[in-house]
């Protein structure tokens, strides 16, 4: 597939604040980069998903694209999920993505950002930070493999077009390996270490540190 322009309005001002949330398979990293993007309110946030950066493979057979380990680097563009970061963190815009996992779609529509504060979100996010662009929070969201696999088992059979069967076999031989090696680190990088069953007083937590409130403990709230 052809690489979008990356047409946006020019950067401007100073760099913006960049928090990273990274944690395991339906640990909830989206719920979180969205829920802090409202505890920033009225200041505005752009929240960039790396699951919205996979390759598009609507044209595979299901057999096909039950094969496609969606856990491996490859399976996603991460050079152009950086350039966009990098493009957000200076003050600028990008094309807005959104990925369809039930037909392999992805799709642009419309702009992200400019904005206040710039959220990234994924599994690999510790690893894709800009280095002109130190980031400000880092949060990891941890969960038992046991409750992560109930919760990855509903979403799949209930949004992408798996089987309960085909969701085990790939948490098992895809999800879990390739997720062990992209988090390895991940716990002494992070400012935050979140359960799943993360709540209001985790997010407030978070969005302290981003706005600059650095009197609270690096740890999971009591």
């Amino acid at each position: 597939m052809s690489r979008e322009p990356d047409a946006g309005e020019e950067p401007a001002g100073p760099p913006r604040p960049l928090a990273l949330i990274a944690g395991w398979t339906c640990s909830g990293k989206t719920r979180f980069a969205r829920a802090l993007a409202e505890e920033l309110r009225p200041a505005t946030a752009a929240v960039l998903s790396q699951d919205d950066y996979y390759r598009d493979t609507s044209h595979l057979t299901h057999a096909e694209k039950v094969r496609v380990n969606h856990d491996l680097p490859e399976a996603l563009d991460l050079t152009l999920f950086a350039e966009h970061l990098v493009t957000l963190c200076a003050g600028g815009s990008v094309p807005r993505f959104t990925y369809d996992f039930a037909t392999g779609a992805r799709r642009s529509e419309g702009k992200r950002g400019p904005a206040d504060f710039v959220i990234a979100e994924g599994v690999r996010v510790f690893r894709l930070a800009p280095p002109a662009h130190r980031p400000v929070l880092r949060v990891l969201l941890e969960g038992a493999p046991e409750r992560l696999l109930a919760r990855r088992i509903r979403r799949d059979t209930g949004e992408r077009g798996y089987t309960e069967a085909e969701t085990r076999r790939r948490f098992a031989e895809m999800a879990l390996p390739a997720q062990r090696h992209a988090l390895s680190g991940a716990e002494a990088a992070a400012n935050f270490v979140f359960p799943m069953d993360w709540g209001d007083a985790e997010v407030a937590a978070a969005a302290n540190r981003l706005a600059g409130d650095t009197s609270r403990p690096d740890r999971p709230p009591a």
